[in-house]
């Protein structure tokens, strides 16, 4: 058996797994459930969590502008 301290810390940081997941999901606008058997939805997600999830989806985009910027310049160049 874990002690105490161990107990607490492995719950924390199963917690924290669990906010990421959720915060990732909403970022990704990935629907999930609670159980297997209810209908899939989008988590509602407390304000700072729903920051982190739009600064996500904000990085997820630029790096789809850039990378789309890259690929317009090669293009160009070896015209």
């Amino acid at each position: 058996m874990h002690g105490a301290g161990v107990q607490t810390a492995l719950k924390f940081i199963h917690t924290s797994m669990n906010k990421f997941l959720l915060i990732l999901a909403r970022a990704l606008d990935y629907r999930i459930g609670i159980t297997d058997a209810d209908k899939p939805d989008l988590p509602v997600l407390r304000r700072e969590e729903a920051l982190v999830a739009f600064l996500v989806k904000l990085l997820i985009v630029a790096v789809n502008f850039i990378t789309c910027g890259f690929v317009i310049a090669s293009v160009i160049r070896h015209w």
